[in-house]
């Protein structure tokens, strides 16, 4: 049928093809881009993916993309006039270290730099993570790199969810926690060793520096640093309650006591002092309660090996302004000596503490608090019962 070609009804049908056209190009073109957005993704997933399911991953990678770096690789820590290069440079000459990538849950390497090699070998990424780590701080491992899941409960939303065109199945988005930093002390088997046994001297001391991430698993990747013996590595800092409770231990701790920081804290500070000292200590400690200032002392620390450590000990309260009680104490510990113990039992070396002339009276030690005063019975009874 024609019509004329001025008539309203010719005009309509010429916009109504135009409009086609026009959306036509547009799906084309939408097309197009899901297309080589859908280049982008791994070639893992076993299905080919729907246009909302597209959206979503690239709407969560370009959020993960910003947090991380708004968050996680910021430099704000450091220097202005300091280039990053030069960091690296300074960590790759003067710290013995080295870079990894793990699966937290199987404990697969993924990644070794050439630095991993020289510790643990060329054949680094066909072992096992938890087989060189030490077997008590496995556990502490898993702990500290444990991630949180969260589910993410919106309805309104359909980013949120993952839709499948296909079956028409809604499934609700989880979210993980991401860049979560990670910084705890452990041991690792540095060299290969015929025995079956895990003898001490098989493993070194590392700090770890890490980032958790979220790929297909939960990895870590870690920037692991060798815990040097120097002269720096004399010193030592513990903190403590005023109960004498271990709230946070130095990095130089795994060098002079054979203890990681982990398995101090929570620990009482007494535990690990020489029982022939500990009635010395416990008055030292009340003076720093009761007057609030620095006090130095010497006195001798147990350390794994059943060795005493002879340390010069400054005491430091800290006040809190507000309420004007001693929140709590650092001790800063420097090494002077290293001795096995020549005391013959710990309750004569205490006897021999309370009779010396040049001690202070028998009035100011029963003038010790009663949380010290248990501390101290406490342990030394202990050790009578194990002496007997």
């Amino acid at each position: 049928m024609d019509f004329a070609p001025n008539s309203p009804l010719a005009n309509r049908i010429s916009n109504n093809n135009n409009h086609s056209e026009i959306e036509k190009r547009r799906r084309d073109r939408m097309n197009e881009l899901m297309g080589q957005l859908a280049t982008l993704i791994p070639s893992t997933f076993r299905r080919k993916l729907d246009k909302l399911s597209l959206l979503r991953l690239a709407l969560d990678h370009i959020s993960t993309m910003r947090t991380s770096n708004d968050k996680e690789l910021n430099r704000d820590c450091c220097a202005n006039h300091v280039i990053f290069s030069d960091l690296l440079t300074l960590l790759k000459n003067n710290v013995q270290h080295f870079v990894a990538v793990v699966e937290i849950s199987s404990g697969k390497i993924l990644y070794a730099s050439d630095e991993m090699r020289k510790f643990l070998g060329d054949g680094v990424l066909a072992r096992n993570w938890y087989e060189i780590l030490h077997p008590i701080d496995a556990a502490i491992f898993k702990k500290e790199t444990s991630m949180e899941c969260r589910g993410n409960v919106n309805n309104g939303d359909s980013v949120c969810e993952t839709v499948s065109s296909s079956t028409g199945y809604y499934k609700q988005k989880v979210e993980w926690n991401l860049g979560f930093r990670r910084s705890f002390s452990c041991r690792l088997q540095v060299y290969n060793s015929k025995h079956s046994d895990h003898s001490e001297q098989n493993y070194e001391y590392f700090h770890c520096y890490g980032s958790l991430r979220h790929v297909d698993k939960p990895v870590l990747m870690m920037l692991l640093i060798k815990l040097f013996s120097s002269p720096i590595e004399e010193r030592f800092q513990i903190t403590v309650t005023p109960n004498g409770q271990i709230i946070r231990c130095g990095s130089g701790l795994p060098y002079i006591l054979k203890h990681l920081p982990q398995d101090l804290t929570g620990c009482y500070y007494y535990d690990l002092i020489h029982e022939g000292d500990l009635l010395d200590v416990a008055y030292h400690h009340k003076q720093v309660l009761r007057q609030r200032d620095s006090r130095e002392m010497n006195y001798r620390i147990r350390a794994v090996n059943k060795h005493c450590i002879k340390v010069n000990a400054t005491w430091i309260p800290f006040t809190n302004p507000w309420n004007l009680k001693t929140q709590f104490i650092i001790i800063n510990h420097r090494s002077s000596s290293v001795r096995r113990d020549e005391e013959s039992s710990p309750e004569q070396s205490v006897l021999r503490q309370l009779l010396s002339s040049n001690k202070r009276s028998q009035r100011n030690y029963q003038e010790i608090t009663p949380e010290l005063a248990v501390l101290g019975v406490a342990r030394l009874a202990e050790s009578v019962a194990e002496a007997s």
